[in-house]
């Protein structure tokens, strides 16, 4: 039994370290604020922090998709409405904001959008 005490340790002790360190992703609200993931705590979180100051949660930042705050998913130019035409000016004129195309230029004629995904930083 003794002799297998080593080899028990150089397996044991890594699967043992990293089973309980699973990390879980940041949950973004509609406003696209942070918060923790953890059902008893969602606290507002500080950018790039890799645990939560509330229940000490570790935390891994990834990407989220959420409904353009442009053209709140119509998918058309909120300036223009989808003309293409400066709103303001003679009808010949591009809008300055889609340059003439029509769709809205953050969501790419997508409507979602996606935030979010900033690596963490410093010792982990």
């Amino acid at each position: 039994m003794h002799r297998w005490l080593p080899l028990l340790l150089i397996i044991g002790l890594p699967i043992t370290a990293l089973s309980g360190c699973t990390a879980k992703p940041v949950e973004y609200a509609r406003s696209g604020e942070p918060h923790c993931p953890n059902p008893t705590c969602k606290a507002r979180l500080a950018t790039r922090v890799v645990r939560c100051t509330r229940c000490d949660t570790r935390l891994r930042w990834v990407g989220a998709v959420q409904t353009c705050w442009h053209c709140d998913g119509v998918k058309l130019c909120p300036i223009c409405d989808g003309s293409g035409r400066d709103p303001g000016k003679d009808s010949t004129e591009k809008c300055y904001f889609c340059v003439g195309e029509g769709e809205c230029p953050q969501c790419d004629d997508y409507g979602m959008i996606e935030f979010g995904g900033v690596e963490p930083y410093g010792p982990q």
